[in-house]
């Protein structure tokens, strides 16, 4: 599984986008570079407090399903939203993606469909309202307590 985190950038980004037929998905990712120059971005996105990031799953040059970030890092929430849940490598992969690298420590997942493999995966239901389920997932922690002598 070829996993790349979408960079507005990158022509070989921007061409598999421009040939994607989800291209209007990534349209706003993709027209910061339009508005200013990468090394603006970087210290942008450094210092901001929102998150809004992409991942793809690439095979052949084609994109093949994706993960939207959205968040903010002060409280270390994100919402994911993933074309295909049922792809459970690729939902791993996100899930691990938004601990590690986002530092999030509470993910949300809003879906309309069946999402057992959220589940299995640790996933709490919150619920359903409106027809939109509410999932949610805490970031395990290893928390050691010493013993008080």
């Amino acid at each position: 599984m070829n996993l790349i985190t979408l960079d507005p950038y990158n022509n070989d980004h921007k061409n598999m986008v421009d040939q994607s037929s989800k291209r209007n998905i990534f349209k706003n990712f993709m027209s910061i570079s339009s508005i200013c120059s990468k090394e603006e971005y970087e210290q942008i996105k450094d210092k901001k407090n929102e998150i809004s990031e992409c991942i793809l799953r690439v095979e052949n040059n084609e994109i093949k399903n994706y993960c939207v970030f959205s968040g903010t890092k002060d409280n270390r929430l994100i919402q994911m939203g993933i074309e295909n849940l049922l792809d459970g490598d690729f939902l791993e992969k996100s899930m691990d993606y938004a601990f590690k690298n986002l530092n999030a420590h509470t993910i949300t997942i809003f879906s309309d469909g069946d999402n057992s493999n959220l589940e299995k995966k640790g996933f709490e239901s919150l619920g359903k309202e409106n027809g939109i389920t509410t999932y949610v997932k805490e970031k395990e922690m290893n928390i050691e307590i010493e013993k008080v002598r």
